[in-house]
């Protein structure tokens, strides 16, 4: 563990390293501010990750079967993925195991090269850079998620470098996921603010009437 880079509204973030079969990972270790979290919040966390990873591999494959896309728009699709994430815990003698507590687990993060830009947040989904095919896509891959879900979950909170993205959310119905998930109202405010680009189009993708009447807005 090295330097402290940065302090969010529920966790602290430093750099490190993490060695995994013989392979060091440069990450960003994250720790809750309450000492207090349990285990199971950081696995929440870590469910987001798992979720927007399969929904990412599902619209790259529709992306690359649908013939309504370019070939430089499958090119983009095809560098889409999430940053890799995992749930870690501080450990030493065997005695440390047992008496493990809330401060001794962390959430690593796969640090990323690049600018850092934010795409998407988990309440507002007005795309200020529509004629941007990474925003386009980005914002198409939400509706894509919110489609293949039944208008119940989408992925959301998109950011990163380039088309590797980090540190998602999922809005839920059914309240699964945990920090981010803003359950009815992120589904209410994406129904509200999302307009269709061409991707969406692309994909013949429901228009948010159809969400909006199964919500009762």
């Amino acid at each position: 563990m090295t330097s402290l880079i940065g302090v969010g509204r529920n966790m602290k973030c430093f750099k490190a390293k993490l060695l995994i079969d013989n392979q060091v990972y440069s990450v960003v270790a994250k720790h809750h501010i309450s000492k207090r979290c349990p285990l199971e919040q950081y696995q929440r966390q870590a469910q987001s990750y798992v979720h927007a990873e399969a929904a990412i591999e599902s619209f790259k494959a529709d992306v690359l079967y649908y013939p309504k896309f370019t070939a430089l728009d499958k090119e983009l699709a095809k560098k889409l993925r999430i940053a890799k994430c995992w749930v870690v815990q501080k450990v030493g003698t065997k005695a440390q195991v047992d008496d493990a507590t809330d401060s001794d687990f962390w959430l690593f993060e796969e640090e990323l090269d690049g600018k850092f830009v934010k795409y998407m947040g988990n309440d507002n989904f007005i795309n200020k850079h529509s004629c941007t095919p990474i925003y386009q896509m980005i914002h198409a891959l939400a509706h894509h998620d919110l489609q293949e879900n039944g208008g119940r979950s989408f992925v959301c909170d998109l950011q990163g470098g380039g088309a590797t993205l980090t540190d998602p959310a999922v809005n839920d119905l059914d309240k699964t996921f945990g920090s981010g998930n803003l359950n009815y109202e992120g589904l209410r405010l994406m129904i509200d603010q999302h307009r269709e680009n061409q991707w969406c189009r692309n994909f013949g993708l429901d228009n948010m009437e159809k969400f909006k009447r199964q919500l009762e807005l």
